[in-house]
């Protein structure tokens, strides 16, 4: 077990497909707990914040029922931010390529609902966090040397700087982030699909953007996305914040979880 082995963090939780099993389970866990899908059918859909005494047998069969393997996990909430490192791992070495954060908020309900992503990450300039997320993967990296491959992480990192692994994927990801987000902070003549295919092509390490990057944050709604470039990535933070409080109505308010260190 690699995070074991190497002293990395990982939610403390348990899995459940009876709503007595989670109830039951969550008496052990401390005051706040996130309840979401096993193995979601739609990414970020039916995940829920909830006081651990609180789980209702409704919440519980609309999680479970969007679960491939009908089971939901249920984890202990952790206070902070979310951040995604995309990073190449390269026959022992590691190499970030983008960090960029998840925005998400809560309905009055404790529903939680991706709202976009946003870039340049607000811990890009915290060495201390920096320097924590380079060891992870540098793990990661150890662990799998013989691999020429490029890697997502999400992590969740509290208020306090402590890191959290939540998920190691490998794909390109998603949330827009190559359609919009980077050609949007890099310019439309960087192609990130391209970028990346060569590279896997050729064994060799994608190139960085030559633009400079534009703070970009990709509102996230129904039927379309805001594009928000107020000229750093505190004012979109905030630009959306105050978007949100005066467009959504008191039924459907959205608690703008904090994203900052």
């Amino acid at each position: 077990n690699i995070p074991k082995s190497h002293n990395i963090k990982f939610p403390q939780g348990f899995k459940a497909d009876h709503f007595l099993e989670a109830q039951k389970g969550l008496k052990a866990m401390p005051e706040h707990a996130i309840i979401k899908p096993d193995l979601p059918i739609v990414g970020k859909q039916n995940i829920f914040k909830l006081r651990t005494d609180a789980l209702t047998e409704d919440i519980f069969t609309q999680t479970q029922a969007s679960s491939y393997s009908g089971c939901v996990e249920l984890e202990a909430f952790i206070e902070g931010f979310d951040v995604t490192c995309f990073f190449l791992l390269n026959h022992g070495a590691a190499n970030i390529i983008h960090l960029w954060d998840e925005l998400v908020g809560t309905t009055h309900k404790g529903q939680i609902q991706g709202l976009g992503v946003s870039i340049p990450s607000v811990i890009q300039n915290n060495t201390a966090i920096h320097a924590k997320i380079q060891c992870i993967i540098d793990t990661i990296a150890n662990e799998f040397n013989h691999l020429f491959a490029y890697l997502a992480i999400s992590l969740r990192i509290s208020l306090e700087g402590d890191i959290t692994v939540i998920e190691l994927h490998c794909d390109l990801t998603g949330d827009d982030i190559a359609e919009q987000l980077l050609p949007q902070a890099y310019g439309e003549t960087y192609s990130f699909f391209t970028t990346i295919t060569n590279s896997l092509i050729h064994k060799k390490m994608a190139p960085m953007p030559q633009n400079t990057l534009m703070p970009t944050l990709i509102f996230s709604q129904k039927n379309n996305s805001l594009c928000i470039q107020k000229g750093s990535a505190k004012q979109n933070l905030q630009y959306l914040n105050n978007h949100i409080n005066n467009t959504t109505q008191p039924s459907r308010h959205l608690h703008f979880l904090k994203t900052t260190t």
